[in-house]
C-alpha cells in the first residue's frame, strides 16, 4: 500500500531543493520506494546533474520518448542501509510517510543521493505511461 506525502523535499548539492508536485512512499519487502511527480524544470535539473544516481549509463531504452515540457514521475528506492534503519522504526506505510515528512534538512532521507531512480515515466495520454527503467531495478 502506498502512503501519500503531504510535504517532502529532496535536497540537492546545488540549485536548491526539488519540491515534488506530488509524492508517496511504500514499503516493498526490505526496501522503501518513493514515487515523486516533478515539474519539467526539476526533471531537467535531475537529468543534467544525474541526481538520484540517474547516470546516463544506468538508463534503459525509452528516454527519448519523454516530452520535456510535461511533468515526469520518478520511482526511486532508498539506499539499503538507510531503508533498514527506517523500516525498523516505521511499522506501517503511514508511519513511514510520517518519518519522511518529518525528516530534517540534514537527515539523509532528504538527500537526493540516498535515493536510486528505478523508473522514469510520463503520462502520454490518460492511462498510458511511457518512459524507461534503470539498472537499479532489481
Amino acid at each position: 500500500m502506498t502512503a501519500p506525502l503531504s510535504s517532502f523535499v529532496l535536497l540537492t548539492e546545488a540549485g536548491g531543493p526539488i519540491q515534488p508536485v506530488e509524492a508517496s512512499a511504500a514499503r516493498e519487502g526490505r526496501t522503501v520506494v518513493l514515487s515523486v511527480m516533478v515539474s519539467p524544470a526539476d526533471y531537467t535539473r535531475i537529468d543534467e546533474a544525474a541526481m538520484l544516481h540517474l547516470d546516463a549509463f544506468m538508463r534503459g531504452p525509452g528516454e527519448g520518448r519523454l516530452d520535456r515540457s510535461r511533468p515526469v514521475r520518478i520511482t526511486a528506492r532508498l539506499h539499503d542501509a538507510r531503508a533498514g534503519v527506517l523500516l525498523a522504526k516505521a511499522g506501517n506505510d503511514a508511519a513511514l510517510a510520517a518519518a519522511l515528512e518529518s525528516a530534517s534538512d540534514d537527515d539523509p532521507l532528504c538527500q537526493q543521493g540516498s535515493w536510486y531512480a528505478l523508473t522514469v515515466t510520463q503520462e502520454m495520454s490518460p492511462g498510458l505511461w511511457a518512459g524507461y527503467r534503470t539498472e537499479w531495478v532489481r
